[in-house]
Parts: structure tokens; sequence; C-alpha cells
């Protein structure tokens, strides 16, 4: 885990394999936190929810919420592009559950060390994941190779063998990849591609044999 101004950055690693990235920005509404929204608008079967983001979240709902009216609801997807956070119905307000909490819960028995760069977080961590083994270290997401993993994960143009090539564009609606092959054989660069897809994806859910949080 490593703090920033303005931001967390969360890894899980597997023998230096990065598994999964989560990167909070602390303007963000983050999926999992509940919060206090005020009613904005109305569709059939829906209510507009002002959450503090650019635009409203929306709620599915039987009966209509009067307008105006203070509303705590769960946020289940995040905004993306120009829409609004899908929504449901909370009880009371709640923070978003940490990344490296989850992890230490679902792996626990392989998670070697967690990785921290601030005493506060080390101290907040150690509330939440109990006898799990700390490390300070200044900027681990340069120390543990995470930004190039990132750097590589987010370029348009993914270099394979023999001028073979990914093109991807990411849109708000799909991640569209295009295969050059070059002059690999279009088996061989097939073959090719399917690994560095899986590289470049820089979220995933797999388990992890002998991980380590940072």
């Amino acid at each position: 885990m490593q703090r920033g101004p303005g931001e967390t950055r969360f890894a899980l690693l597997s023998d230096d394999v990065v598994l999964e990235v989560v990167h909070r920005r602390d303007i963000d509404v983050h999926v999992g936190a509940s919060v206090q929204g005020r009613v904005v608008g109305h569709a059939p079967g829906l209510a507009f929810i002002d959450i503090g983001a650019a635009q409203p979240g929306v709620l599915k709902l039987r009966e209509p919420l009067n307008e105006g009216s203070a509303v705590v609801v769960r946020i289940a997807v995040p905004p993306r592009g120009d829409k609004g956070a899908v929504l449901k119905r909370a009880d009371t307000v709640a923070p978003a559950p940490d990344p490296a909490a989850i992890w230490w819960k679902r792996y626990r028995e392989t998670i070697a060390q967690t990785v921290v760069n601030s005493a506060q977080d080390e101290r907040r961590l150690r509330a939440l994941m109990g006898d799990a083994a700390f490390v300070r270290a200044a900027n681990p997401f340069a120390d543990f190779g995470i930004d190039d993993v990132i750097d590589a994960a987010s370029a348009r143009e993914v270099p394979l063998a023999v001028g073979a090539r990914l093109l991807i564009d990411a849109t708000a609606a799909a991640l569209m990849i295009d295969i050059d092959a070059g002059a690999l054989p279009p088996a061989a660069a097939n073959a090719a591609a399917v690994a560095a897809i899986a590289r470049q994806t820089a979220r995933t859910q797999q388990g992890a044999d002998s991980a380590a949080a940072t």
C-alpha cells in the first residue's frame, strides 16, 4: 500500500507478479462505500441521487422518494465516463472496505508481508489485519516494480515477437484489442497475444500462492 497526496494505491503481488491494483483518489466515491445523498430527480422505477460526484447516481426503487429528501445509499458500481454510479439502499453511512484487509481475509495463509509507506497506515491496517507482518518502504510501488507494470498495462501498443503487436483501445463501453501478427504465423501471434493480454490486465481476481500485499 502506498499513500500519496490525495490518493491511496494498493497492489497484490505473487512472486513479483502483480495480480491486482486498486487506485483510490480521495475525491472519488468508491465501490462498497455507503454515503448520504439527496434525491434530485426521478424516472420510472428510478431515482437520481446527488452523492457529490459529477453525475447523480441511479437508484432502482419501487416507490418514489420525495425530491430533496436525504437517503443513505451504497455504491454498487462507480461512476464511469459520463455515467453516474449505480446505487443500492443502505442503512448507515460507512467507508468502502479496505482492499488490503479484503486480500488479507481472502489470502491470509499465503500473504508473507504487507508493505506500507507510512506509520499511520500501518497502525490503521494493524487494527484490521491483526497478526499480519508489516514492512515499511518509502516508495513501494517503485521498489517492487509496480509502477512499471502499470505503465506497461496502460500502453496502447504492446510489442510481441518478430514484429507482432497488440493495439489496445479502451472506451467507456468496451476494451478493443487488435492483434497485428507481423511476421508471425497467425496461430503463433494468437498464442503470444493471449499471454500478453493476460499480463496487460491490471486488475484480476486470481488467487495467489506466497502472495505479498503492498
